[in-house]
């Protein structure tokens, strides 16, 4: 069953304003050439360039294992002469093993004019594999018809093909599907890893040079996860690429704040909750049934492959209805506060390339105020950390929900990203302009589950 809450998510304004992008995008790609329908494609759960037999023990981060030749398609299944090539690649999980993810690589019809990578994290939020951006941009998924509103294909295609216009100036797009095969949406880690992955294997591929490829990255919302994450690792896990900026909006800063803020279904988020508990066993392993309620133990498995858009919104509005009564708080589940603590951004490294960062507000509940999910002092608290640390930060906050911050989000960071492909020096903001924001302090362990992970690493 949706909600209101749901189509507001995915609003006519948003949808227009991507697609419009889009639309302008096609005029820039199509170049005149005749289009024709997409044949159909076969879903990642059944396609076997997702898979890879052998074994990614000693194979390093990036590498290409598999490549295929693609046609990219436009809104409404209109596929175009873009050159594009999809790559399997060995990426890393949330717990450091080694892990599989595609990303497509689109370059300008005429050729990069310059070796420069932009790379655009989609906010494709989901469980499951249909909305993959490696799907969407072949014209897998849903097509335009009665399910527009609430099919995950359109907007991913849309908000992709919104980097479009880059291509125009000879720039190279790479869109990663930033989960990993296994679909661990909301693991910052995984995706900021997959994202810097997907990079390296567009460059492996491409014989770009490491540090002299200028790489920018930018995403909203879920996207903003994975490149907020491949800034903040990037210095250790990949330092050799040349990244010159990146933009986030709608930022997902540190996991246990949001839980609260959405818990009670005060800012019309709460069926967003069962996230949490599948990242929590999907991401880092896990065993979350002994602690669900009955009615957890549903959920769960409703949403195990579910869109943002499709999550279940029947019978809870707390995450406590899903768990059982002993467990009234999350962090007393063992080793959650451990998983929030790693997902929570600024705890792992501190970007070197400039960033830009963006939040709405305006919509309080339960003593945070932020988008509706996502809280504005949490981004604050974030920027200003980075500011302090001497990256150049340009911060804006809106009064706008997630939704509808999105439109000037956009509109701020495409030239922004512009900027820095081209080599211009970024902004900096007087970090006192910069409010500091809510405390990000890691969640203390209690000392039973130290005793316990202790107690289990010796056996």
């Amino acid at each position: 069953m949706l909600r209101t809450e749901h189509s507001r998510r995915t609003s006519h304004g948003l949808v227009h304003a991507i697609l419009t992008t889009a639309v302008c995008a096609a005029a820039v790609l199509m170049l005149g050439s005749a289009a024709k329908a997409s044949a159909a494609i076969p879903p990642p759960s059944s396609d076997p360039f997702y898979t890879y037999s052998g074994s990614l023990a000693g194979i390093t981060p990036g590498t290409v294992l598999k490549s295929r030749k693609v046609e990219i398609t436009l809104p409404p299944d209109l596929s175009t002469p873009i050159p594009a090539t999809q790559l399997l690649f060995r990426t890393t999980n949330e717990i450091g093993h080694p892990a599989l993810a595609v990303t497509t690589v689109i370059q300008p019809v005429t050729g990069p004019a310059l070796p420069r990578i932009l790379s655009w994290q989609p906010f494709y939020d989901t469980l499951g594999a249909q909305c993959d951006p490696s799907y969407e941009l072949r014209g897998g998924g849903t097509t335009l018809g009665a399910a527009y509103f609430s099919s995950c294909d359109l907007l991913g295609q849309a908000e992709g093909l919104a980097a479009a216009s880059f291509l125009s100036q000879g720039d190279t797009i790479v869109v990663t599907d930033y989960e990993d095969t296994n679909e661990v949406y909301g693991a910052g880690q995984l995706e900021g890893y997959g994202t810097l992955d997907g990079i390296r294997a567009a460059e492996n591929y491409l014989h770009y040079f490491e540090p002299s490829t200028p790489v920018a990255m930018i995403g909203y919302s879920g996207g903003a996860i994975a490149s907020q994450w491949a800034a903040e690792l990037a210095p250790a896990y990949a330092p050799r690429l040349d990244v010159v900026g990146t933009a986030a909006g709608g930022v997902f800063v540190d996991p246990i704040h949001n839980l609260e803020y959405i818990n009670g279904g005060a800012s019309g988020w709460d069926d967003v909750i069962p996230v949490f508990l599948i990242v929590y066993q999907r991401g880092f392993g896990f065993n979350i049934a002994p602690y669900l309620s009955p009615l957890g133990t549903k959920i769960v498995a409703e949403d195990q492959t579910a869109y943002i858009n499709d999550l279940t919104t029947n019978g809870f509005t707390r995450y406590q209805q899903l768990l059982k009564p002993q467990y009234a708080n999350i962090t007393d589940l063992p080793g959650v506060p451990q998983a929030f603590n790693k997902m929570t951004m600024g705890s792992d490294g501190i970007p070197k390339s400039p960033m830009l960062l963006e939040n709405g507000g305006g919509l309080a509940a339960n003593g945070w105020d932020g988008d509706g999910i996502m809280i504005t002092a949490d981004v604050e608290a974030l920027a200003h950390e980075y500011c302090e640390h001497g990256v150049p930060v340009d911060f804006s906050t809106y009064n706008l929900t997630h939704v509808d911050a999105f439109v000037p989000f956009a509109a701020q960071a495409i030239p922004w990203i512009t900027s820095r492909l081209l080599g211009l020096t970024a902004p900096i903001q007087d970090c006192s302009t910069i409010p500091v924001g809510d405390s990000l302090a890691p969640i203390p362990v209690p000392a039973a589950h130290q005793r316990r992970r202790h107690h289990h690493r010796k056996a």
